[in-house]
């Protein structure tokens, strides 16, 4: 069944006509097509995942569908839509949901050359570090927001990229730590730059810096 769920799950995404001959995630979708491919996903969870209320009792999930039902309305990309997938497959607490992006757009994401963090971090008790020495932010300072982001914050909003039994908070943050700048792209789109607040590891001011594409200012 896992495996038929799998596959039911990854091709979800290639239903819509417009996403095979369209290769950005940021592209427009409209809420006709949002609707459609939103009653498709519900119908796939309820005919082939046996283990669809495991973690969560049936009226969690369908309120949580009536929540996604009202949310695409204020939808109006690709991007977007997606977001609301990953929310709903993480919700049912279980690891072996995943949603995937078509190929073409996965490729696309992968040909793009900026609007990505450019440091790896390292997330430790829902606090988040840079695991790296840059010329102006040294090695294990603590990360306080991102671009207006306070960290405590954003972190739950990447953990839907990243499945787990239950709400398995250790779990996610490995998943973080190995993919924030692409998660951190799927969720707020590509980044001219980044504005940091930092403190330094052992320290306690905090100071802010801005990484442009030339490097740290």
């Amino acid at each position: 069944m896992h495996q038929l769920w799998r596959a039911l799950v990854c091709s979800f995404l290639l239903l819509n006509p417009l996403l095979l001959s369209g290769q950005n995630i940021d592209w427009p979708l409209s809420y006709g097509d949002m609707q459609k491919d939103l009653e498709s996903f519900k119908e796939i969870r309820r005919q082939a995942n046996s283990g669809l209320h495991k973690y969560r009792s049936p009226a969690q999930i369908y309120s949580f569908y009536a929540v996604a039902d009202e949310a695409i309305k204020q939808m109006s990309t690709y991007r977007e839509f997606y977001n609301l997938i990953c929310l709903l497959t993480d919700f049912e607490g279980s690891l072996h949901n995943e949603t995937y992006l078509p190929d073409e757009v996965t490729r696309s994401l992968k040909e793009e050359t900026w609007g990505y963090f450019p440091y790896p971090v390292k997330v430790i008790g829902g606090r988040l570090y840079l695991n790296f020495t840059a010329d102006e932010i040294p090695l294990g300072a603590e990360l306080l927001s991102l671009n207006g982001y306070d960290v405590p914050a954003l972190l739950p909003v990447l953990y839907k990229y990243y499945t787990t039994d239950g709400y398995n908070l250790s779990g996610k943050a490995i998943g973080i730590t190995a993919s924030f700048s692409k998660y951190f792209r799927l969720a707020y789109g590509l980044q001219e730059k980044f504005t940091l607040t930092y403190c330094p590891h052992g320290g306690t001011d905090t100071q802010t810096v801005t990484i442009t594409i030339d490097g740290v200012n």
